[in-house]
């Protein structure tokens, strides 16, 4: 069940790049408005705790996710009417293309996701045109190793690794994992794995993980194309561009493409 991929630690840097553009905290903020509509409790919803626990990861304020806990509840004074709608798509150089939305105006969402998409060479789809090569899965992300209090540093946490391959023993003993992949981080020098999951067993895992002392940087449920494409570099490089045009986006949360492995 082991190997080594990048798709986590691509992915986790392009929610850095969100942040520098200043756009995450407004998109996690929607995600946990619509999360605490299900009870604004993280200890009785799980979704919005995975989403509080993404926002803090995110360095988003305290007050920030309260308050967009609080809309959702309907505890606070802003009424928000937003609706989760997916689109599917084929991008440039026919990529197959997935993007997940936050809208109040779904029209306006429709027009400027068309918009995009024919500037750069693609188009919408109906529903279903590429969703068929599409996995719903979980997907956890760990470090190979735990949190332990550092003698050398008083009460400060320090992480200690662990073999990556006796990790993955540990965790193919939990019910509900379908694979898991690792790769290593060579600027944080750290291995991490992908833990993925039938989309009913990601809480279950997730918690199951945590339990045993491992470091959950996300967990989140995730489309997979069962068969990617192959480009080249300079394709792939397009293919960067379009997505990243997409994202631009206030209404866009997430984007899936059949390359998202060599994104």
């Amino acid at each position: 069940m082991s190997g080594h991929s990048k798709w986590s630690k691509i992915k986790h840097k392009k929610a850095l790049t969100d942040a520098k553009k200043g756009k995450v905290f407004s998109k996690l903020a929607q995600q946990i408005t619509i999360a605490a509509r299900e009870g604004g409790d993280p200890e009785s919803n799980f979704s919005l705790r995975l989403l509080i626990d993404k926002a803090k990861s995110a360095s988003m304020p305290a007050d920030n996710i309260q308050r967009a806990v609080d809309r959702g509840a309907g505890k606070g004074s802003e009424e928000i009417h937003l609706e989760k709608v997916t689109y599917e798509g084929i991008g440039p150089l026919g990529v197959s293309v997935i993007v997940e939305t936050l809208t109040d105006n779904k029209n306006r969402t429709v027009a400027d996701l068309r918009k995009t998409f024919s500037e750069r060479g693609g188009a919408l789809a109906e529903a279903g045109a590429v969703m068929w090569n599409f996995d719903q899965l979980g997907l956890v992300t760990l470090k190979a190793g735990s949190m332990k209090k550092s003698e050398k540093y008083g009460h400060s946490d320090e992480f200690v690794p662990s073999d990556p391959e006796e990790v993955t023993l540990a965790l193919m003993e939990i019910q509900g994992i379908t694979d898991i992949d690792n790769y290593h981080d060579d600027e944080e020098n750290v291995e991490y794995l992908d833990v993925y999951t039938d989309p009913k067993s990601l809480t279950t895992v997730r918690d199951t993980i945590k339990d045993m002392g491992y470091v959950i940087t996300s967990a989140e449920l995730i489309w997979r194309a069962k068969v990617q494409k192959e480009l080249d570099e300079q394709e792939v490089e397009r293919i960067r561009e379009f997505v990243e045009a997409v994202e631009e986006h206030d209404d866009i949360q997430s984007v899936w493409t059949d390359i998202d492995d060599q994104l």
